[in-house]
């Protein structure tokens, strides 16, 4: 199954906040499209060490290496983009 392991560490870790791409705690800011999913490199930063737009740290957790490693983190990335990045979805997906 294509994406097995990053949605599972989405479903461990993820889907409590972000079910469906969206953020039950900021609803402004969604997961879907988020600019952090645009570039591997930002979104590990992100989530080792999440802030808010203007800087200050939000209620997200830090989710260190221990948590999610650095291979776990790339598959999820690459799940999140295929589920909640409409422009990584092939169009029969969308």
């Amino acid at each position: 199954m294509q994406f097995k392991i990053g949605r599972q560490v989405f479903d461990s870790h993820c889907s409590g906040c972000h079910r469906r791409g969206e953020n039950i705690i900021e609803p402004n800011m969604p997961l879907r499209n988020a600019p952090q999913l645009h570039d591997f490199a930002e979104f590990l930063a992100f989530i080792r060490n999440p802030r808010m737009p203007d800087g200050s740290p939000g209620v997200m957790p830090q989710f260190g290496s221990d948590r999610i490693s650095d291979l776990h983190a790339r598959e999820l990335f690459d799940y999140l983009n295929f589920a909640f990045v409409a422009s990584n979805r092939p169009a029969s997906a969308q």
